[in-house]
């Protein structure tokens, strides 16, 4: 459920935004990485990320968020959550950064 995403999250577990640096601009979820699961650098920007615990990645959507938990889980995560849509996260209390 979006509400045990959004606590997770707000309590300091890994969050990915793989938006596009305009979307990302607009605003996006406090504390997120920003690494665009388009751009050819992706696989670098979330390479650091601990592979051991849940990592959460949103986009606008849901579908980019699901191309980015599937490179992601074939990179060796054990726990990836496609979190959805930004709009969703914001709405249901995710604290917001611009």
């Amino acid at each position: 459920p979006i509400d045990t995403i959004v606590a997770a999250i707000g309590e300091g577990a890994p969050v990915v935004d793989v938006r596009t640096d305009a979307e990302y601009g607009e605003g996006h979820v406090a504390g997120a990485l920003h690494a665009d699961v388009l751009d050819a650098d992706f696989r670098d920007l979330v390479g650091d990320l601990p592979r051991d615990e849940p990592v959460y990645v949103y986009c606008a959507s849901g579908v980019r968020s699901g191309r980015a938990s599937r490179i992601l889980e074939a990179m060796g995560f054990e726990r990836v959550v496609n979190a959805g849509g930004f709009r969703d996260l914001a709405d249901a209390g995710a604290s917001v950064a611009r």
